[in-house]
């Protein structure tokens, strides 16, 4: 009798060792909600007591799957390996998967790289890269505007003589038709540049006379200069300055005394 008791005793110390055992091998996955799923609070890398389960309540969601206890840190599971091979459209999947899926070498299209995305627990694909088209060759000449072209945005460029000397002209595709070339204006020359009373004329210039003595001093010499009267630091020869001069305009037969005008132009001021 001794022994058969003996023997009960043993076999229930067992059996509770080996649940106690049973429970402290136990393993938790912490949801982003701060709830665990096992029931005493460890996870195969460490102790969810060694995380803060407070710290649940502000982080986000994880991209796959819930947050682990790692080493006193909660961390998200990586992304899943994608199939080896092209996996069926509607297929079960991870929430927020994403593979590719390489085709031809520089191709796009049917043939070109493909995508499968898991929406909803179910993949959705094969989405393929829209190809661009190729850019279409320029007319050998400047095109004829309103005559049909291929590619709206397309724009070309042609080598053009304007008054001013070589310009280029810009024509462009728009809804399917040529547009009228634009040509950039040419480059302003600088009045006391123009040394005649014509060229002066073309630009925004006026051609000067020397008007008579007055309270100022009369312009030096005949020359082209702007339109607007000059102000300090505007004179585009640093042996210049802006002042006053007595200037003639076209008087006529009147006398000069009684038709000069005051200007404020940039001359070189004299030696004295």
């Amino acid at each position: 009798m001794a022994s058969w008791m003996t023997l009960r005793l043993l076999a229930s110390i067992a059996l509770t060792t080996s649940a106690m055992g049973l429970v402290a091998c136990g393993s938790t996955v912490s949801g982003g909600d701060g709830e665990s799923d096992g029931e005493d609070g460890a996870d195969d890398d460490g102790s969810v007591e060694d995380c803060d389960e407070s710290e649940l309540e502000t982080m986000g969601a994880c991209q796959f799957g819930s947050y682990l206890c790692v080493d006193g840190r909660w961390t998200c599971p990586a992304a899943p390996p994608c199939p080896e091979y092209e996996p069926s459209s509607g297929g079960s999947c991870t929430e927020g998967a994403s593979c590719r899926y390489e085709g031809s070498p520089g191709d796009c299209g049917p043939d070109g790289p493909r995508f499968y995305d898991c929406v909803d627990g179910g993949w959705s694909g094969p989405n393929v890269e829209r190809c661009s088209p190729p850019m279409p060759e320029c007319p050998t000449t400047a095109p004829t505007p309103s005559t049909s072209c291929d590619l709206d945005g397309q724009t070309c460029e042609y080598a053009s003589e304007m008054e001013c000397g070589p310009a280029s002209v810009t024509y462009t595709c728009s809804g399917g038709a040529w547009s009228e070339g634009t040509t950039p204006r040419c480059s302003m020359p600088l009045c006391s540049d123009l040394a005649d009373p014509e060229s002066c004329a073309q630009f925004e210039c006026r051609w000067l006379e020397p008007g008579c003595p007055t309270d100022v001093e009369p312009l030096p010499t005949a020359g082209c200069h702007p339109v607007e009267p000059c102000a300090e630091g505007t004179c585009s020869s640093p042996d210049q300055a802006c002042q006053a001069a007595s200037v003639a305009p076209d008087c006529g037969d009147v006398p000069c005394a009684e038709c000069a005008e005051t200007a404020q132009v940039c001359v070189v001021p004299p030696v004295e």
